[in-house]
């Protein structure tokens, strides 16, 4: 079992930090428990969501160096102080300690689990500091993949389905100029209606009306279906970053609605696709 001076470290390098010794569990185990047929000494995981670890293992491994020395006497010669002599190149290992102990993390610095091999536990505080700093920021990226963004950029990406998808009548097709002169104008028009709302701060203004423009460019560069998907995806993408996407999604579905059949109905703040009656 880890000196109590050793265990009182990574306590006080749990509580010195964005976290607290009360977020983790801490199992200072004996010697006898086994991680994969390696002795562990001691396993931190994080309380509130699952996977993340910090754990450490014996494992002792040597660095192996290869020396050669010379001895006289041998079958080969040499000119030694004038005088031709016999020589000798004899090859040996030394062994050196490399490391002693693997800390075994999730996340790492770059994976999503990684090995971190130290020669002692003198510095064991430095490398739980940088595990805590990859696992905060671990935790704040996560939220980006929630399912309230997910359905955000569904629902901008269901409107924009119903408006262009006329277009598509053969995917690997080409635009002809009439429609690539109709469809850039409407989307112009979609920019400047969303303007209006006044929804968007600047910044989330000047990236959409790069974005359109870029979109209108492609008109000519890709066929009718390339074009509609990455047209969706890019426009859902851009959404998910828009603080007022409920906004955003009236101004796509007003813009667009004297001209189509199709309508969007919203139910319970969720954005759902509907074909409007006859």
């Amino acid at each position: 079992m880890l000196r109590q001076k050793i265990q009182h470290e990574i306590r006080s390098s749990l509580t010195r930090s964005s976290f607290t010794e009360d977020d983790f569990d801490i199992d200072f185990s004996p010697l006898s428990t086994s991680y994969n047929g390696a002795k562990q000494v001691a396993l931190i995981t994080f309380k509130h969501e699952q996977g993340y670890f910090f754990l450490i293992k014996e494992n002792i491994k040597y660095r192996t160096e290869k020396i050669n020395s010379t001895t006289t006497g041998g079958r080969d010669l040499a000119l030694v102080a004038g005088r031709l002599e016999s020589k000798t190149v004899e090859t040996r290992e030394e062994k050196e300690l490399e490391s002693k102990y693997d800390c075994i993390v999730s996340p790492g610095h770059e994976q999503a689990e990684e090995t971190w091999s130290i020669i002692s536990l003198c510095n064991i505080q430095q490398e739980i500091r940088n595990w805590l700093n990859s696992l905060k920021e671990e935790l704040a990226f996560s939220g980006d993949f929630s399912t309230g963004e997910h359905d955000k950029k569904q629902s901008v990406k269901d409107v924009l389905a119903i408006h262009l998808k006329a277009y598509i009548d053969d995917k690997n097709g080409r635009f002809n100029e009439s429609e690539v002169n109709d469809i850039s104008k409407k989307m112009m028009e979609l920019f400047e209606a969303i303007q209006k709302t006044q929804s968007l701060l600047n910044d989330e203004l000047k990236e959409l009306k790069n974005i359109v423009t870029s979109i209108n460019e492609n008109l000519s560069l890709y066929k009718k279906g390339t074009w509609y998907e990455t047209t969706l995806n890019r426009l859902s993408q851009w959404s998910s970053g828009v603080s007022s996407v409920e906004k955003l999604i009236n101004a796509l579905a007003q813009n667009w609605r004297a001209s189509d059949l199709d309508c969007v109905v919203r139910t319970n703040m969720n954005f759902v696709v509907n074909r409007c009656p006859t």
